[in-house]
């Protein structure tokens, strides 16, 4: 049984995934492309860090001999070179369900001066990350290392190193986190040895870029599972689950007072609209009174596309609807460099203030921040900026504040697609889970290949966003003159 940092990684994720991962190595669906993405960015955050820290580093060379890059990296160890960059090593054990081998690849491996069995010399190990913060699983993947390094060259190390994005390096005691990670191990061997994976569910925020979500979705979707409805967190399922309620047909039979009980007054009544918008396939009123979504003779359906690597807003999009004139014309302001920003900026400003008696709707709260952003960045005086600031009206907000949906979330493509908004797929385009990172995704290929399909491809779909949006308000009056 094979157990590298990936699955470990996977493991503390998803252990659904990291099941998938094991058994059904061959027919793992295609990554998204901004999963690549990702790993490109990676790949430069490590750079960055070499740079930043001035080490100079070797690379192993690939055996097709044995498939891998373990004679190397320990024939660099034993040499004593001062940074091994992409590292592999491996260890064998016997474990307690099946023979073990553990595989690692560090990002780094870094000389220090302590005797070891290679020599007057040793190795620590150092992984690069994108996230902003220390977090649990990047602790367990560096203690598994650590491990492993330790059983190479004849010296456990004290500690194991993790360098996140911001170049803030976190140092963890491995005597403290091998128990956690051998724990983890045991857990893995008893996962993979089942032949049923493990129970499906569907976390919105998690799920998204999973390669196996279509899988995973449709496999909820024949359970009626409850990770489907909104607001059934993973701690309210289990509450659920210990009073004998595992699915959509169970919990429609639940009254008011039963849900609060099982919820101790935490989100029942909500939850429990939830459900009955569900069952009856229809919208349901989340309080008495109804705020009402303002209105004007132009409308203005704004939305943003960003590249959150680079800093940079570089697409602001509008929809013009004119009712009086009965028009819908598309406006957008791009930045076709990344020296743009400010340009696209001051015009979208310009454009915006032609319509001063006009609303400007968004969907949630990016927009809104962004308009800040922008303004302190290039100091725009406020005099411009609060008055356009008093007419942003929410969208995502007013669907929320007031009605329960009959459907999985409250996105705006889950919105679109109840309301049979179609987003348009651009030709060729095989990933039909179309989402912003896709757009991300093809302006980078823009910049790197100066192809203009990619810049159509992203309007495309910033011009769908907006009638999106515009469909959904169109929804919220309709319903509010009921």
């Amino acid at each position: 049984m094979l157990i590298t940092d990936d699955t470990l990684l996977q493991y503390k994720r998803c252990n659904r995934k990291a099941f998938l991962n094991f058994h059904f190595k061959n027919e793992k669906p295609q990554e998204r492309d901004f999963v690549n993405k990702l790993k490109q960015e990676r790949i430069l955050h490590t750079q960055e860090v070499i740079k930043h820290y001035n080490w100079q580093v070797e690379h192993p060379i690939f055996s097709p001999t044995n498939n891998s890059y373990v004679d190397s990296t320990l024939d660099l160890m034993r040499q004593g070179v001062d940074c091994i960059y992409n590292g592999e090593l491996t260890y064998h054990i016997k474990g307690k369900y099946d023979n073990l081998i553990f595989q690692t690849n560090p990002t780094l491996l870094i000389k220090q001066n302590i005797p070891s069995g290679l020599g007057n010399w040793s190795y620590l190990t150092v992984n690069t990350h994108l996230g902003k913060n220390h977090k649990p699983e990047y602790k367990l993947v560096a203690a598994f290392q650590g491990w492993i390094l330790g059983n190479n060259q004849g010296f456990m190390p004290t500690h194991a190193d993790f360098i996140v994005r911001s170049f803030k390096k976190y140092s963890i005691n491995l005597a403290i986190w091998w128990p956690k990670v051998e724990a983890v191990i045991n857990d893995c061997q008893r996962l993979f040895q089942d032949k049923n994976p493990p129970e499906v569910f569907i976390s919105r925020q998690k799920c998204g870029l999973c390669e196996w979500y279509n899988d995973c979705h449709e496999v909820a979707v024949k359970q009626n599972h409850l990770s489907l409805i909104p607001g059934i967190t993973p701690r309210k399922y289990e509450m659920l689950k210990q009073k004998g309620v595992e699915n959509f047909e169970q919990v429609i039979n639940l009254s008011l007072p039963q849900l609060s009980q099982i919820f101790e007054q935490d989100g029942g009544e909500i939850l429990f609209k939830q459900i009955q918008s569900l069952r009856f396939n229809a919208p349901i009123l989340k309080r008495d009174k109804v705020n009402v979504i303002p209105s004007s003779n132009i409308e203005l359906y704004f939305d943003i596309e960003a590249e959150p690597d680079r800093k940079i807003d570089y697409l602001l999009g509008v929809v013009l609807v004119d009712y009086n004139q009965k028009i819908e014309k598309y406006y957008h302001f791009l930045a076709e460099d990344l020296q743009q920003e400010k340009e696209i900026w001051l015009d979208f400003l310009e454009f915006i203030n032609g319509y001063p008696n006009s609303f400007i709707y968004h969907f949630s709260g990016y927009e809104v921040e962004t308009i800040k952003r922008l303004a302190s960045i290039y100091q725009t005086p406020k005099n411009m900026v609060q008055p356009l600031l008093k007419r942003l009206v929410d969208v995502h907000k007013f669907v929320t504040q007031n009605y329960l949906l009959p459907m999985e979330s409250y996105s705006l493509k889950s919105l679109g697609k109840w309301l049979n908004f179609q987003w348009r797929i651009p030709p060729n385009y095989e990933n039909h889970s179309l989402g912003g990172d896709q757009c991300v995704v093809w302006y980078d290929q823009w910049l790197s290949t100066g192809d203009r399909t990619y810049l159509d491809y992203i309007l495309m779909y910033n011009e769908d966003d907006c009638r999106a949006t515009f469909a959904v308000k169109k929804w919220l009056v309709k319903e509010q003159l009921k």
